[in-house]
């Protein structure tokens, strides 16, 4: 195992960030390294007013459920080739204004984005096949959602609380 000087721990041959320590963890834009494949922790962090800017590697393929709950993420971009966003991913992110997503997603996991308040805008890509539960629940600002239509599944209050125009 690898630990950075910000208290993020990677697998022996650095394809997973497997650990956050909470007390150490303390900055507002961090990168994860190229070559990494996988985020098994999540940075929830306690009293997370803090990371507001996250790079992904364009290797990530896989995110465990809560990734970045609760984080005061501004934007998230997220790499090609992740086929599916996991349960939660930024739920309640309150200050997440944008998310891009890879043209190669084909699942929105449950409750992916629901709460983020401010987010307004986001393209859903052709390909995308699977929209679970509350992925964007109570999303108030986010307008102008066009569906693909390779869309084949749609979960129940998905979009739940959008505003009206």
């Amino acid at each position: 195992m690898w630990t950075d000087r910000w208290g993020v721990t990677y697998n022996d041959n650095r394809t997973a960030l497997i650990h956050i320590d909470n007390e150490c963890f303390c900055c507002e834009e961090y990168t994860i390294p190229e070559g990494v494949r996988s985020i098994e922790d999540n940075f929830m962090l306690i009293d997370n007013k803090r990371l507001r800017k996250i790079n992904l590697p364009s290797t990530l393929r896989y995110m465990v459920d809560n990734t970045f709950i609760e984080c005061p993420l501004e934007e998230l971009v997220l790499p090609e080739g992740l086929t599916e966003i996991p349960g939660c991913m930024c739920e309640s992110c309150l200050e997440l204004k944008r998310a891009v997503l890879p043209s190669t997603l084909r699942v929105i996991g449950n409750a992916a984005f629901c709460h983020c308040k401010i987010l307004s805008n986001i393209v859903l890509p052709d390909g995308l096949e699977i929209i679970h539960a509350d992925a964007f629940a109570c999303c108030v600002s986010l307008n102008n959602i066009k569906l693909p239509s390779s869309v084949k599944y749609i979960g129940d209050d998905a979009f739940y609380g959008l505003l009206r125009t």
